[in-house]
């Protein structure tokens, strides 16, 4: 199956997820403020790719039908 638009956004969300939670496990984050920032980053990071999941799964079921 051919990767659609949606499917190339759930990767690119993913490796960013990837690569700030590699940050923040590492102890990088230089100070406090720096953690509360990748926190907040890691939080909408996430909810995007939930919404997008939610949607092409809503796709995939009215496929279905």
């Amino acid at each position: 199956m051919a990767k659609t638009v949606l499917d190339v956004l759930i990767e690119r969300l993913d490796s960013d997820i990837e690569r700030a939670s590699d940050f923040l496990s590492a102890g990088r984050a230089e100070s406090f403020s720096d953690y509360r920032e990748l926190c907040g980053l890691l939080r909408g990071l996430e909810t995007a790719k939930d919404y997008i999941t939610a949607h092409v799964q809503q796709l995939e079921n009215e496929d279905d039908f």
